[in-house]
């Protein structure tokens, strides 16, 4: 499992705290280099991705992030993380932590779940997949209060 070394900003709790591993200032400029294997480790692709939005008043969608589900074959694992979307880097978003979540289920097992303020991304967060069916939540907030969600059906099959 790879530490991550630029997603906590403010632990929540002693528990954040444990998962996050070590913390350090050092953060990139933009998320064009991250990728799942990055993020979840060596072996690990990307099967899906999910825009996590929502609904503004006039009716139109507006996406705060984007929520990964990777696939080890070599491990059989799955690892999820939610992803802030650093276009938004100007409202004081991207690098500044926001209440940003991700939560993993695989068949026959209980949730994984990582929540707190986060500068980029919360996660990894891992279950064994290997012939399971895969349920993904993810949220994320931005400054102004303004929160989206994100809550897929069984997935990724097989």
């Amino acid at each position: 499992m790879k530490t991550t070394l630029h997603r906590l900003a403010v632990p929540v709790s002693a528990v954040t705290l444990s998962v996050a591993g070590s913390l350090l200032a050092t953060a990139p400029a933009h998320a064009s280099g991250y990728t799942t294997s990055d993020i979840c480790g060596s072996g690990y692709q990307t099967v899906r991705s999910y825009n996590v939005s929502y609904q503004t008043v006039t009716g139109a969608y507006r996406k705060l992030g984007t929520v990964y589900l990777g696939y080890n074959s070599g491990n059989g694992y799955n690892c999820a993380y939610t992803l802030k979307d650093p276009a938004l880097a100007e409202n004081n978003f991207w690098g500044y932590p926001t209440w940003t979540g991700v939560k993993l289920l695989t068949e026959n097992s209980t949730w994984a779940t990582d929540y707190g303020n986060y500068k980029y991304y919360a996660g990894p967060v891992y279950r064994y997949g290997r012939d399971r069916c895969t349920k993904l939540v993810a949220d994320v907030s931005n400054n102004s209060g303004i929160s989206a969600h994100f809550a897929s059906g069984w997935i990724a099959c097989g």
